[in-house]
């Protein structure tokens, strides 16, 4: 310590001030050798500290103690020698009062920047309040703060000070002088909460927890309790006990990260305060997403808007609706996980055979089925009952759940830059791998990362808990790869063989691949607004092929037969066009050239694709 504030002023009264402070607060006492005698030392590992014994060492004879004093070449083992009075004074103290070196530790008073800070310290079968006030203002200070026993006298413990009572409601006067502390002990037990007795979990109900997750309770203020925290996985009968919080604002960590995203759990605290009285709070939270009708999940009320995303189906009774296929049922309704943009959600569902679908905007106009296609077939599932977890891509439109298969992601060293808050994040949704066809092939494609080399493993689950590396190998080695800025790294899953494959291409052309323009009628295309950035150099050219065939090559498109340019309509689709097509809103319209009946119908046997040209060449094939 005296090497720590050498260049302090007040060298001495500081280095016993931080002794003071480590011997009146909660914890273990760390006094290094010769920290009794005044040494300082010159630091640096082997001159960190003098020798106690008589020395002839030059760089110890040229030392200095905090007072100043020469080190000197005799013994140093005096009891009367600088701190060693003080010390053995406050050890006594401490190892004489349970409450000073076991008890809580409650906050009362502490001032911004220098000046007081105050707290009680009381062991929990004497029940007795040790109020300690520490100084490290330059000058003395008085302040007025409620105890937790109000009526009692306190006399002095330690430290020069006089007697004082607190009123009725707890407050009493404390005057500590500068850079030092005083004690002060109570005449009697500290009070009980009484009518003020509460407690309330703080975490709203469906609330969001990740990694090393704090919980916290509000109980009555300026009173000794001790509130116990504990936890189940929803369904479960026993609980966990968390720990055990002695202060007024009771907190303890949950380390929820190896829990899959989706889990849900309970939570409770129970809090007894010094008469024996309890009062108890329970609370249920999700790991890794918000569900709560108060939750933060982008703006989400929980009611249905037009951005909102449900699970329509025959489960909907079962998750609290009116009936079944609800598509504006609130209590089906998938939260927005904002670190991915993606939808989840947890439902408890008693065990049964399901069917379902995805609805946004609260209604049938835009929903999707099997494979994430528009309007498309019923997803079926058998659910074992309990916990249910849903995830919606509102990319590919691909939903999935936990009674489907595994939820599986790609923890690596490239989360951060695809947008997760960290590497290594087996439950960040940015990574999700999907089996759009049910083939047990998971893929997950990206051209977001940048240059570099790469390791990665396969999650299950969105923890740790089941992972697989390089081939297949439970927890095995991380898979390792390298990409190019813009590349397209591709990667593919095998359930069965929990098999890894990993292949970086040069980027396609937007939409390649891709069905994602869509014919309205005979004569007009709606195209996707996200393929464009300006529509005022941009012109669309049609092409068929009949064995299909057709691709880009440079600034050409090959393998197929030009049928004439489309036209922007000013304006967009019309109300007629968009009538029970409400997922082509915002769409842009282009009208089909000219041409005869008979040529358009052979060219929708074959292929059919529309290429946009902009400044640069073809920007998009679709």
């Amino acid at each position: 310590i005296g090497h720590l504030l050498r260049d302090s002023d007040r060298l001495d009264e500081r280095t016993a001030f931080a002794h003071e402070t480590m011997l009146l607060t909660r914890g273990q006492p760390v006094i290094y050798y010769g920290d009794e005698q005044g040494f300082v030392g010159d630091g640096n590992d082997k001159d960190a500290r003098q020798s106690m014994f008589a020395s002839q060492v030059p760089s110890y004879l040229d030392d200095t103690l905090i007072d100043g004093a020469p080190y000197g070449s005799g013994e140093h083992f005096s009891t009367e020698a600088q701190l060693y009075p003080l010390i053995s004074e406050l050890a006594t103290l401490r190892g004489e009062t349970p409450a000073l070196s076991t008890g809580a530790q409650i906050e009362l008073y502490a001032e911004d920047g220098a000046g007081v800070y105050a707290f009680s310290r009381v062991d929990r079968e004497e029940k007795i309040e040790h109020l300690v006030a520490l100084n490290n203002a330059s000058e003395e200070r008085t302040v007025t703060l409620t105890a937790l026993t109000p009526g009692a006298t306190y006399s002095p413990l330690y430290g020069d000070h006089a007697a004082v009572t607190a009123a009725t409601d707890g407050t009493l006067e404390v005057t500590v002088p500068s850079l030092g502390a005083v004690a002060l002990v109570a005449d009697q037990p500290v009070a009980a909460a009484g009518d003020a007795q509460e407690i309330t979990l703080d975490l709203a109900d469906g609330g969001k927890v990740e990694g090393r997750a704090p919980i916290s309770a509000t109980v009555a203020a300026d009173r000794w309790a001790e509130t116990s925290f504990s936890w189940r996985l929803a369904g479960e009968v026993a609980w966990t006990p968390l720990g055990t919080a002695e202060d007024d604002t009771p907190r303890v960590f949950h380390d929820v990260a190896d829990l899959p995203v989706g889990t849900l759990i309970e939570y409770r605290a129970v809090s007894t305060d010094a008469s024996g009285e309890r009062v108890a709070d329970s609370a249920t939270a999700v790991v890794g997403a918000d569900l709560s009708a108060t939750g933060s999940q982008d703006g989400d009320t929980g009611e249905v808007d037009e951005q909102s995303v449900t699970v329509p189906g025959s489960h909907n009774a079962a998750m609290g609706c009116a009936g079944d296929w609800q598509p504006d049922c609130t209590s089906a309704q998938l939260g927005l996980d904002a670190d991915s943009g993606k939808y989840t959600g947890t439902f408890d569902v008693p065990a049964g055979d399901y069917a379902f679908k995805v609805a946004v905007g609260g209604s049938w106009d835009e929903n999707y089925g099997a494979g994430g296609v528009p309007g498309g077939g019923d997803i079926t599932y058998t659910h074992d009952g309990g916990p249910l977890t849903f995830w919606y891509d509102p990319v590919t439109h691909v939903v999935q759940n936990s009674a489907q298969g595994p939820f599986i992601t790609l923890p690596g060293s490239m989360n951060a830059a695809l947008g997760c808050p960290e590497d290594w994040m087996p439950g960040c949704m940015r990574t999700w791998m999907q089996d759009a066809d049910g083939d047990g092939t998971f893929t997950f494609s990206t051209e977001d990362l940048p240059r570099g080399s790469y390791e990665v493993k396969v999650a299950h689950g969105g923890s740790w808990a089941e992972s697989y590396g390089v081939d297949g190998v439970p927890d095995g080695a991380n898979h390792t790869f390298s990409t190019q800025d813009g590349e397209i790294v591709t990667f593919s899953y095998d359930l069965a063989t929990h098999q890894l494959t990993i292949e970086a291409s040069d980027p396609l052309t937007a939409g390649s691949g891709k069905q994602l323009a869509h014919f309205v009628d005979a004569g007009a295309i709606a195209w996707p607004t996200n393929l464009v950035t300006d529509t005022s150099d941009v012109r669309w050219e049609l092409f068929t092929a009949p064995d299909g065939g057709i691709s880009v090559a440079g600034d050409e498109v090959t393998g197929g037969q030009s049928l004439g340019e489309l036209t922007l309509r000013e304006g967009g689709l019309d109300e007629t066009e968009l009538e029970g097509r409400a997922h082509l809103q915002g769409f842009l319209a282009l009208d089909l050239p000219e041409l005869d009946r008979e040529v358009l119908e052979q060219a929708l046997r074959g292929e059919i694709v529309i290429a946009q040209h902009g400044a640069d060449g073809i920007e998009a094939l679709t």
